[in-house]
């Protein structure tokens, strides 16, 4: 149940691997056969039906595919898939002669379409794999369901029909194919909404899992929307620690790769970390050795199980603090003075440019500082920009758990309590630095600031990855 992907094993798993395909019949006996099948299809959409109402949504999700999707010539499905073609026409007899095709196959993987038109004029449409539960369907009851969102090496992959065996399982799954750049939660709302609809699924038992691009999509989902989720498992992922106050009733299992050299296992943790912190369930596994496509010998069965023991809480969600940063139009939020408190960090060597999200090959070396001590990263790294020497060095701050004990790393350097003038923006460094012009001029008579900028990058400006919202601190001193 972990996500969809464990079901079919380690194909899906090595999304970036390049999958072995089927033979392509050429275009001519391809388009010849797509007609017929697709007509054979056409030909049973009405006895379909005859299953009854919880069979029903199901062939309308999928007897669509086919023509929708599944028959495009786009190319080949992965060899352990049946040819759309192959698949097409045995669903097209089966259904011709009265038998219930997929009632015959529980335990096996089906593709479905998923298209819907919302009340704005925004269509989305996706196709997806869908797997039911041994027993389906049960009078009356709910299903728990996962989503299972892949990453970038399944963009746009081509899926068809996968044989399997009727188990044990006691939830729906479901894992749609991306087809643009990153996940939209628009669709991805839009399509839980359909599911629910379409599917005898039990609202309070929603689970969503994802792997790098897709962990990545379950974060931000559940931040946007934690309303939706009894829990939520991304893989090699990250988030932004400054909401992590939307998942306080929403646990959370975070698992990564400890060898990942594609998103650090640290930004992981700093997710892990805020959540504990406003009072959240977080756990964490780091598997040794793993890299950033997770291997099939990792074993879901005890996040499986963990889900099952999770159900949406109905407390209401705190406030997005990304609702509340107070940015005018601008694009810059009102200044304060703030008081930091002593604290020891791990600095990195000073790079070259002042641009505070370019983390290059120095962050991971201060996550690294972490690694075998008992505890996580539980910070954000800070980007100190040096306006004069064009310059920025990167700060982790040394974990809590540490702070407190006996500490003999001679690399630790400890920064005095300061007073700091704060806003939060959407810009560079440089936009940054004209704002704080504009600041001095506005501070008491005797009071400077510094040429150095603490920046902290705290997430995208919106749902799509594009301009960065950042937190600005500037050390303030007396004359």
């Amino acid at each position: 149940m972990k996500t969809p992907w464990f079901l079919f094993a380690a194909p899906l798993l090595l999304a970036g691997s390049s999958p072995t395909v089927a033979a392509q019949a050429p275009d001519a006996d391809w388009k010849q056969s797509h007609q017929q099948v697709e007509g054979r299809l056409q030909a049973v959409m009405n006895k379909a039906s005859a299953f009854g109402p919880a069979y029903t949504p199901i062939y309308k999700a999928i007897l669509p595919w086919y023509g929708a999707w599944g028959g495009r010539n786009n190319g080949p499905v992965d060899d352990w898939m049946t040819s759309p073609e192959v698949y097409g026409a045995e669903l097209a007899v089966a259904l011709s002669q009265g038998h219930n095709y997929v009632a015959d196959h529980l335990g096996s993987t089906f593709p479905a379409w998923f298209e819907k038109r919302l009340p704005n004029g925004q269509v989305y449409r996706a196709n997806y794999m869908l797997h039911l539960p041994a027993g389906f369907p049960a009078p009356g009851h709910k299903y728990p369901l996962t989503i299972g969102l892949p990453g970038s090496g399944w963009i746009a992959h081509k899926i068809s029909y996968s044989s399997g065996s009727a188990n044990k399982d006691s939830w729906i799954s479901v894992t749609p194919i991306l087809e643009g750049r990153r996940w939209d939660v628009g669709f991805l709302n839009a399509y839980l909404d359909e599911l629910i609809r379409t599917f005898p699924v039990d609202p309070d038992r929603v689970y969503c899992s994802g792997h790098s691009l897709g962990a990545i999509a379950t974060w931000e989902w559940a931040l946007a929307n934690p309303e939706r989720f009894a829990a939520i498992s991304p893989d090699d992922g990250f988030g932004q620690p400054y909401r992590a106050v939307r998942l306080k009733h929403v646990p959370v299992w975070a698992v990564h790769g400890e060898k990942d050299d594609t998103i650090s296992s640290g930004l992981a943790e700093q997710m892990v970390s805020a959540v504990r912190a406003v009072g959240g369930t977080a756990l964490y596994s780091n598997l040794k050795g793993a890299p950033h496509n997770i291997p099939p010998w990792f074993n879901a069965d005890p996040v499986n199980r963990w889900y099952l023991s999770n159900v949406r809480s109905h407390e209401r969600a705190p406030a997005d603090p990304r609702d509340h940063l107070g940015l005018d139009t601008s694009g810059f939020s009102p200044w304060l003075i703030v008081h930091l408190p002593a604290e020891m960090y791990w600095k990195s060597d000073a790079v070259p440019g002042l641009q505070a999200s370019d983390r290059g090959k120095e962050e991971p070396k201060l996550f690294a500082k972490v690694d075998g001590r008992d505890t996580i990263v539980d910070s954000p790294v800070l980007h100190e920009v040096d306006l004069k020497e064009q310059a920025t060095t990167l700060w982790l701050a040394v974990p809590l758990q540490m702070q407190t004990s006996s500490n003999q790393d001679p690399s630790i350097v400890s920064l005095p309590a300061r007073d700091m003038v704060r806003f939060v923006f959407v810009g560079t460094a440089a936009d940054a630095a004209s704002h704080l012009k504009t600041i001095a001029q506005q501070l008491k008579p005797g009071q400077t600031l510094s040429d150095h900028l603490w920046l902290t990058v705290l997430g995208p400006q919106g749902d799509t990855f594009g301009k960065q919202i950042l937190e600005c601190r500037c050390q303030l001193a007396s004359r």
